[in-house]
């Protein structure tokens, strides 16, 4: 885990990349359990705040850790 700078806030924040659990695992709540305490290492090491890409499939886990929908463009090359 890292922590970057925003170029327009500049303040530091952490990615949260490529959360998965193996389907014979869901709904235990480890997912739930893991981003939590990822945030809370984030926190502890001076973040303002955690970063993320979610499938729809993942959306309510992370909005019942508090995460907000943002801005995603996307532009089709071929």
């Amino acid at each position: 885990m890292n922590l970057f700078p925003l170029s327009e806030e500049q303040t530091p924040f952490g990615w949260i990349i490529a959360v998965y659990t193996l389907p014979q695992h869901r709904g235990n709540g480890l997912a739930y359990q893991l981003v939590d305490e990822v945030c809370s290492w984030l926190k502890d090491n001076k973040a303002k705040r955690a970063r993320l890409w979610s499938s729809s499939r993942a959306r309510k886990l992370y909005e019942s850790l508090g995460f907000k929908s943002m801005l995603d463009m996307e532009k089709p090359l071929a």
